[in-house]
C-alpha cells in the first residue's frame, strides 16, 4: 500500500478527541504526519501504538520509527477509501499523551467509556437492581434497625416495685 495518491483526504487523528480539524491532500504526508507530532509536543510520541482501524500492532525503540510506520499504515487505509468516522480510538496512545500532559484526564477518561460492542437494548448497569430486591432490602435494613421491646412498661414497673 502506498499513500502517494492524491483523491483522499487525511485528516487529524485527533479530530473527535481534541476537535483540531486539520485536513491534509493525499499528497501532503509529511505535512500530515508533522502535525501529527505537533500534538505531542516536546514530549514526542510512544514507542507502541495500534492502528486506528485494524489490529495491526506498531512498536518499536525509537518513538519516531513507531509512530512513522503507523502513521504510514493509517495513510494507507485511508488512501484505500477508509474514512476517520469508522475508526476507534488507541487507548494506549491516549493514556500515553495524558501521562505526557497532551491530553486532558477528563477527557481521557471520557474515551475511555468507548465501547466497540453493539448497543443491546435491555441491558442495565453493572450496580442497577430490581425494585423488588431495592424494597427487600430497605426493608430488612428498617428491620434489623428496630428496637424490640419484650417487656411492657407495667411488667417492669411491677417487677421494680417487689
Amino acid at each position: 500500500m502506498s499513500s502517494q495518491g492524491r483523491n483522499h483526504e487525511l485528516p487529524c487523528l485527533l479530530n473527535g478527541i481534541l476537535g483540531c480539524n486539520a485536513v491534509f491532500s493525499g499528497s501532503r504526508f509529511e505535512d500530515w504526519y508533522s502535525h501529527s507530532l505537533t500534538h505531542y509536543g516536546d514530549a514526542g510520541p510512544p514507542n507502541h501504538a495500534m492502528c486506528i482501524f485494524c489490529n495491526t500492532l506498531f512498536d518499536s525503540q525509537s518513538p519516531q520509527i513507531c509512530w512513522r510506520k503507523r502513521m504510514q499504515h493509517i495513510a494507507d487505509h485511508f488512501e484505500f477509501g477508509w474514512i476517520i468516522e469508522n475508526s476507534r480510538p488507541d487507548f494506549k496512545v491516549l493514556e500515553d499523551m495524558v501521562n505526557k500532559d497532551c491530553l486532558s484526564k477528563v477527557k481521557y477518561e471520557y474515551f475511555a467509556k468507548a465501547s466497540e460492542r453493539p448497543p443491546v437494548n435491555g441491558l442495565c448497569p453493572h450496580d442497577w437492581e430490581p425494585e423488588e430486591v431495592v424494597e427487600k432490602r430497605l426493608a430488612d435494613e428498617r428491620a434489623a434497625n428496630q428496637v424490640v421491646v419484650t417487656d411492657s412498661r407495667h411488667d417492669l414497673r411491677n417487677r421494680t416495685h417487689r
